[in-house]
């Protein structure tokens, strides 16, 4: 199966056009963003686990990443309620199961090499304005990055004020709303001129774009919705992939 699998072509996903499909048990719904593969696949969605519900034991052959969006993951190492990140390094293995809130996951299957470590984070007490570094790769030059964005005249984030966000977002990006509302500004900057994208994003809505979209500029994000907002940032990941 391919699915905005080229990772040089933007992709953009809204929650609520959703297209639900089953695991082939059934255990759980999964949201595909983008997907390289069938069954076994470099893979983006998101992943819906029912309440009480479980998924059968297996093995993260080529790593596995995650965030939790909405109510508790949890398997035989832990709980992690929403605002978690997590990371199961390649060969690791594991038993999801889920209590009664059930859960959203944001995931991320096959996008790690064999030397990156096992990661367990709890972000809810990063709750000041600006950007948080979740992950950030010692060897090829990607990170993670938790936005929080304040409301009122505090409610703009940009990644011109983190230098290492501002240079990686030229090697491509995706961003996921883990809460609230916001508006994504992208500025491309070429020898053409400069251009501006802006896309309207609402909770758990889905954003990529590649280093030729990001060019020289960056990205703003504004909130527009009533409460704090927080985006999940991946940067400067899809290098290595397009080499």
């Amino acid at each position: 199966m391919q699915l905005n699998a080229d990772l040089s072509l933007p992709a953009t996903a809204k929650y609520s056009d959703t297209r639900w499909v089953k695991s082939p048990g059934g255990e759980v719904d999964r949201g595909m963003l983008d997907r390289d593969g069938d069954e076994v696949a470099r893979a983006t969605s998101l992943v819906r686990y029912a309440a009480g519900s479980a998924f059968p034991p297996h093995t993260h052959g080529g790593g596995e990443e995650f965030y939790v969006l909405e109510g508790v993951f949890g398997d035989e190492h832990g709980e992690y309620p929403a605002g978690w990140y997590v990371r199961n390094k390649v060969g690791s293995s594991h038993s999801p199961r889920v209590g009664p809130t059930g859960c959203l996951i944001f995931v991320k299957l096959r996008w790690m090499r064999p030397d990156e470590p096992d990661l367990k984070l709890d972000t809810r007490p990063l709750a000041d304005h600006g950007w948080h570094t979740l992950y950030a790769d010692p060897v090829t030059p990607e990170s993670v990055a938790v936005g929080v964005v304040g409301v009122g005249p505090t409610g703009v984030l940009d990644t011109a004020g983190d230098t290492a966000l501002a240079r990686l977002v030229q090697n491509g990006w995706e961003l996921v709303v883990a809460q609230g509302q916001v508006e994504v500004e992208v500025e491309t900057v070429s020898a053409t001129g400069e251009s501006r994208e802006t896309v309207r994003m609402d909770v758990f809505d889905w954003l990529r774009r590649p280093a030729s979209t990001s060019g020289n500029g960056g990205i703003s994000i504004r909130n527009v919705g009533t409460g704090p907002a927080k985006v999940v940032l991946r940067a400067g990941y899809m290098t290595r992939w397009l080499q």
